[in-house]
């Protein structure tokens, strides 16, 4: 439930209703006014062992709010594996920030969580809340990616998370920033390590206000890198310096599928390269971000187009040679994997080609890539 904004009578009858849903495993109540007068629901929430994905964020949860649901967490840990308690109002108590910490600990299968931490004291300006929540990288084997949303973080935090994604043993696929502002030397010790890192799939440096050079120096860092799938660069300040760089990346980069940079002052000559380099030298980009297309008009009317029919050629070809694999093994009795493209009947997939690629022809090679970690809330799951 969105945005209902519950009443604590109704809060409760909602939590007992689902007390006996067998088949409930995410319950998402983002947006709703929850607050400290809400802690027996908010108790009873963590302590319901059938959830494994609860979403509280952007709610007005404080310090009693969150000693409460650090209670619950340690109280009754190994079964959620998915937690947001981001933009609520405790994230500027130390001794809620480090209860919710400890609590997480005792969560044996968390493998995301994410948080608001913030100090709002003038006079702690070199001081950082951040450092618990990162630390738990460390400790937790389990966890896989954390989101540590309009947040403080210093630069001891930064290195933490640098030492971590370098290490040979480091097991983190995610990484959100937004609304963190990082600063220039924070940026550069983040891309110096996803140059060398093997693990991260997805990183979001949304809405932190980069400057076109430290745009530069993160695309830069990812030529060589074989695992991020998923940059998120919206709404900062990348110019057409940041988008030849990222050209020049995705001339020597075949695993990047989606490169988010919409809401960014790139104008033409950026669109063109961007343009260039997808139609001579790159064939997995399937997106530049939802809003890519809506809100690039500095690019180039014409350049946008064409990126966009380029990007879903790209993807259309993928989807045409996984079904081209699912025939193959039905028709031959083989793995796909086995498959050549020569083995293939194309003749008989020619008004699939039509259908999906409408005005434009196939020419790029057939590629099949699958996106490596959907969403959980979106798999087999109900939403409540």
């Amino acid at each position: 439930m969105l945005a209902k904004k519950f009443t604590r009578a109704s809060m409760r009858e909602f939590v007992e209703s689902i007390a006996d849903m067998r088949c409930l495993h995410t319950v998402i109540l983002r947006n709703n006014g929850i607050d400290d007068t809400f802690t027996e629901e908010l108790e009873a929430l963590v302590n319901n062992w059938k959830i494994q994905s609860l979403d509280l964020s952007n709610n007005n949860i404080g310090k009693q709010g969150a000693l409460a649901l650090s209670k619950a967490l340690k109280d009754n840990g190994g079964h959620l594996e998915w937690l947001d308690l981001s933009r609520n109002n405790f994230g500027d108590d130390y001794s809620a920030v480090n209860s919710i910490c400890m609590g997480l600990k005792s969560q044996r299968s968390l493998h995301h969580f994410g948080l608001t931490v913030n100090t709002n004291d003038p006079k702690k300006a070199d001081f950082s809340l951040s450092e618990g929540p990162t630390k738990l990288l460390v400790t937790m084997p389990s966890l896989r990616s954390i989101a540590l949303v309009a947040s403080k973080i210093n630069h001891t935090e930064i290195t933490t998370i640098y030492n971590v994604l370098t290490h040979q043993g480091n097991h983190v696929t995610g990484l959100s920033f937004r609304f963190c502002f990082l600063d220039t030397r924070s940026v550069y010790l983040l891309s110096k390590a996803i140059a060398i890192n093997r693990t991260l799939v997805k990183l979001d440096l949304s809405n932190n206000g980069l400057s076109p050079i430290t745009g530069v120096y993160i695309v830069k860092n990812l030529k060589n890198n074989i695992t991020l799938t998923d940059l998120n660069l919206s709404k900062n300040g990348l110019n057409d310096d940041f988008a030849e760089a990222l050209a020049e990346t995705l001339t020597h980069n075949e695993i990047l599928w989606r490169v988010d940079i919409s809401h960014n002052p790139i104008g033409e000559v950026g669109g063109h390269a961007l343009l260039k380099a997808i139609r001579e030298s790159n064939d997995s980009l399937e997106s530049l971000g939802d809003e890519f297309a809506a809100n690039s008009a500095s690019m180039g009317v014409l350049n946008v187009e064409e990126i966009r029919k380029l990007l879903k050629q790209n993807r259309v070809s993928k989807e045409i040679r996984s079904k081209l694999l699912y025939e193959g093994r039905n028709t031959k009795g083989e793995d796909p994997k086995n498959l050549t493209l020569s083995q293939l009947n194309y003749t008989n997939s020619q008004s699939f080609f039509d259908a999906e690629i409408e005005d434009y022809k196939l020419l790029k090679p057939i590629l099949f890539t699958n996106e490596l970690f959907p969403k959980k809330t979106k798999s087999r799951l109900w939403n409540i």
